[in-house]
């Protein structure tokens, strides 16, 4: 069924969205949304996008279409009509909704470490559940944009083989304005990106060990194609070293105090997901505001170099509830819901030992959650730049998964009002 909407019906995107909603589960798998020529496309694509994975279709001036079309990676269609173009959105059944979203459930804060860090960076962004952010990204997203295997200087990273470039790949979807990148202040929900800092103590071989580590590889995908037991082997070795000695570790927090605060959100994920020897972050570019920061930050922490954020806290769950009862959401009530994607699993055995060096510091950040939910089925770690398929799938997966516990979590999160005076 396919349903016209004139603005009368909808002047707000906002509202609008709710309604959406309910129309797509009655069974309206299309809409043809009416505007005239001067309406701001942004904030209805931006709304409506993620809710219909069929056939958006609006009415508009075609130089508003092809505007579009570049700022949320749709295919443009030309019916026959001179004024008008239709856009077919083409999004998986998983990127078309978020399951907090769909249980009314309003994220007021996000705390994420590596792979959970970019995750959070994009949901931050907005506080409506932005799907075609997702779609534009996976399908940016490929070895040659992400990963390089090349020389390069190291400041204030850890070396390794593969030099991770996000903001190359992510850049423009995290401009503010087309000038600058968008930092923790101007995200519309609060983010919290947990990195590790570690003093020279902790660094057991010359930086050149770690550059060095994975030297056989002849291309980035081949990671861990050969001989993965053997490089996951050596892989918690190194992790293993570098937990040895817990008092050279710091848990910096990008996002919970005013000095990180103004920190880029892609440099502080990009930090978090750097995994010793395999995966090398830096900020080697001409930017003085952010290399100032860090140094900053390195002087204060007494630290040389920041690395992979699950090495001190892979649950985060802690930070987000100290933000909380510090009165960053104004209110000390938080419901915190701790989603683990790399608990052990009898999927994924062969990452046990590597899960096992980590297990410590998530169950230590158990008691700060007020659920803990494991995800069963994940992507591999391997999977390092999935396709658009494979996030829409493990979307699903969680949804699926956390399906039988969104009562519990939606009653949890339920207003009390406050009771009269007697």
């Amino acid at each position: 069924m396919l349903l016209a909407i004139s603005p009368a019906r909808w002047t707000d995107p906002q509202a609008a969205a709710a309604e959406a909603w309910a129309l797509r589960d009655a069974g309206v798998h299309g809409l043809l949304l009416r505007l005239p020529p001067e309406a701001d496309l942004q904030p209805w694509l931006h709304l409506l996008v993620p809710i219909w994975a069929g056939d958006l279709w609006l009415h508009l001036r075609v130089v508003g279409a092809l505007a579009a079309t570049q700022q949320y990676g749709l295919n443009l269609h030309l019916p026959g009509g001179v004024d008008a173009a239709a856009l077919r959105p083409l999004a998986p059944r998983g990127l078309s909704q978020s399951v907090h979203d769909r249980a009314g459930l309003q994220p007021e804060l996000m705390a994420g470490t590596s792979i959970g860090a970019l995750m959070s960076m994009f949901r931050a962004r907005f506080k409506v559940f932005d799907g075609a952010a997702l779609i534009a990204a996976a399908r940016r997203l490929s070895w040659s944009s992400v990963f390089r295997v090349l020389e390069m200087e190291s400041r204030y990273g850890i070396p390794a083989s593969l030099r991770l470039y996000l903001r190359a790949a992510l850049g423009t979807l995290f401009e503010v304005d087309g000038k600058r990148q968008m930092t923790f202040r101007d995200v519309e929900i609060p983010l919290l990106v947990v990195t590790t800092g570690i003093t020279v103590d902790a660094l057991k071989h010359d930086l050149s060990y770690y550059e060095h580590f994975l030297d056989d590889v002849e291309r980035p995908g081949a990671v861990f194609r050969r001989g993965r037991l053997r490089r996951l082997a050596k892989l918690g070795e190194v992790l293993r070293e570098f937990m040895s000695r817990p008092e050279s570790l710091r848990e910096i927090v990008f996002g919970a105090d005013p000095h990180t605060m103004d920190a880029d959100i892609l440099d502080a994920a990009g930090f978090s997901a750097a995994v010793p020897g395999v995966i090398h972050y830096d900020v080697v570019r001409d930017d003085q505001r952010m290399k100032q920061l860090l140094d900053t930050l390195y002087a204060e922490y007494g630290i040389t170099r920041l690395t992979e954020g699950g090495l001190v806290n892979n649950l985060p769950a802690r930070p987000a509830w100290l933000e909380a009862t510090h009165g960053r959401l104004k209110r000390r009530n938080p419901f915190v819901l701790a989603m683990d994607c790399f608990a052990p699993s009898r999927r994924s055995l062969q990452w046990l030992p590597i899960q096992q060096i980590v297990r410590p510091n998530v169950k230590a950040n158990l008691e700060y959650s007020d659920f803990y939910f494991a995800l069963d089925r994940r992507l591999s770690p391997v999977n390092l730049v999935p396709d658009v398929a494979a996030v829409s799938e493990a979307m699903q997966w969680t949804t699926d998964e956390l399906a039988p516990d969104l009562p519990f979590i939606q009653e949890s999160c339920r207003h009390i009002a406050v009771l009269p005076e007697a």
